[in-house]
């Protein structure tokens, strides 16, 4: 009988139902539940043709796959193995067709993305491009005086402290580490101590012998543990990361509705953190930063539940500070009054230091910022003066957003 079989006419093909119009989601993440649903025929449909729509999906064009789903609506689970695939998904009742299709783009998160960042970065000015103030160095030797940004050393105002810096540069360069040594012992106590002394030695490793070619190079960077962790457990920080944390949730992922790629620029609307406290000026936190220079937060790991709009992430934190001084430093704390006036916890760190309880409180006050101006001094003369270079002092952590 197959043989008597009559070809189906055409027309007769074009007057069955057939699906003409589907509607949903463009763009997914994987794990989202992205509803589709026909919304078009050709001609009145049946109840019964209705529930069985078909549907097909094809990934990047090459598998195909029909899903065991039927019925006018469907609820496609964006799978893993399909992040950064362009899906088409067909529903018919005869036979698929690629102009009756949703086109899907299944997002792949741009990772490492920098969501927070101050306009000033490590070592340069805001417009990124000029060294720092307190990034530059030279070398005074008789009337010579080589130095990366000369004019900023005619900007110290303060006879006095002008004076004192004079004086000063006739010592060598051994009695003025110890100076700047005998600074951070006394604005520091214990292991903040040891690893601030670690900066000045660090700084005494990076003498330029040549201005000119040393001033092409970027800045080195150093970083330690003990900082580090001081600088992350402070209450400053604390409140720099919840702060990043609301800004996160609010103006990235609730208002792109979890798409973190369409933020474009990274913004600069968190305060920096500052560690310049009484208790700062005790422990050494001061001493070693004081007010950061800047920061920047990096979002690393990120999932986004479309669904239930719920996410995670991992931040990477990074605060940086430079561990040199400009002209405005020096200006501040180039002698003892002016460090008794700039720095009040001066007093609580001269009640601090059990080998001078039983002098007189105004002696020790007099006496300590007697030593501070000078190490002070001792900084910007053998960073200014002498060649040593400044450089970058780095605190990082990776945290649960």
């Amino acid at each position: 009988m197959a043989g008597n079989a009559q070809p189906v006419k055409k027309t007769e093909i074009e007057e069955r139902v057939r699906v003409t119009k589907v509607e949903g989601k463009g763009d997914v993440f994987v794990g989202q539940k992205a509803k589709y649903e026909v919304t078009g025929y050709n001609k009145e449909a049946s109840q019964c043709e209705r529930n069985n729509v078909r549907w097909k999906l094809t990934v990047d064009g090459e598998s195909d796959l029909v899903l065991g789903q039927r019925g006018e609506t469907i609820e496609l689970e964006i799978k893993q193995e399909w992040e950064g695939k362009k899906l088409m998904l067909m529903p018919y009742l005869l036979s698929p067709k690629e102009d009756v299709s949703v086109k899907i783009d299944v997002i792949t998160w741009e990772l490492p993305k920098i969501l927070i960042e101050t306009k000033r970065i490590e070592g340069k000015m805001a417009d990124k491009i000029s060294r720092a103030d307190d990034m530059h160095f030279g070398v005074k030797s008789g009337s010579e005086h080589v130095h990366t940004n000369i004019s900023i050393l005619n900007q110290i105002g303060n006879t006095h402290v002008r004076k004192e810096i004079e004086n000063d540069l006739k010592e060598s360069d051994t009695t003025l580490f110890k100076r700047f040594e005998e600074l951070v012992k006394y604005t520091s106590t214990g292991a903040l101590q040891r690893e601030n002394l670690a900066l000045v030695a660090k700084m005494k490793s990076l003498k330029s012998t040549d201005i000119n070619a040393d001033k092409l190079n970027e800045p080195e960077e150093y970083s330690n543990e003990v900082i580090t962790n001081a600088v992350f457990k402070h209450r400053a920080t604390n409140d720099f990361i919840n702060k990043v944390k609301e800004h996160i949730q609010t103006n990235v992922i609730k208002k792109h509705n979890g798409n973190i790629n369409k933020v474009e620029e990274p913004v600069d609307n968190i305060e920096k953190p500052k560690y310049s406290g009484i208790i700062d000026q005790i422990t050494g936190l001061k001493i070693a930063i004081n007010d950061t220079w800047g920061h920047r937060v990096t979002l690393t790991v990120y999932e986004y539940d479309a669904n239930s709009h719920q996410y995670r992430g991992k931040l990477h934190i990074r605060i940086f500070d430079h561990f040199g001084l400009d002209v405005e430093d020096i200006k501040k704390y180039g002698t003892a009054e002016l460090v008794r006036e700039k720095l009040p916890g001066i007093v609580e760190v001269a009640k601090s230091i059990p080998s001078l309880k039983f002098i007189a409180l105004e002696t020790v006050i007099r006496y300590l910022t007697s030593i501070a101006a000078a190490g002070f001094r001792a900084w910007f003369i053998l960073q200014h003066y002498r060649g040593y270079r400044p450089f970058i002092t780095i605190m990082e952590k990776e945290i649960e957003l």
